[in-house]
């Protein structure tokens, strides 16, 4: 994550704390989780979790402040994070890691983490 924010931090445009940013697409589905497959115990039984050791979907906002102790503004509504989803220019964006998998979209900073 720090590295993806070092990334974000150089787009033309990007101001720390003041530009939205958007995560689109999944972090389970992504190249970012880690996946390990001693986690695959948590998903049985009515634990609901995932195997991947990043966090969650849903809770990136309060990871970029309390984990990472960041002052990015995060979006976190899933209607407004789908609906930049669904932008022809961020579709047409490479995945997490590939050049170009984050960029400056109508005055949001997107990361693209899967399709």
């Amino acid at each position: 994550m720090t590295q993806i924010m070092a990334d974000v931090g150089k787009l033309d445009g990007y101001k720390p704390g003041t530009t939205p940013v958007a995560f689109a697409g999944t972090f389970t589905d992504s190249n970012l989780t880690y996946h390990d497959p001693a986690f695959s115990r948590y998903e049985e039984g009515s634990l609901h979790q995932v195997n991947v050791a990043v966090t969650y979907d849903g809770t990136i906002k309060w990871w970029f402040q309390h984990v990472m102790g960041s002052s990015a503004a995060v979006l976190a509504d899933q209607a407004t994070l789908d609906a930049v989803g669904k932008k022809a220019a961020v579709q047409a964006m490479p995945n997490y890691p590939a050049q170009g998998y984050c960029a400056m979209v109508d005055g949001t900073a997107v990361i693209k983490l899967s399709d």
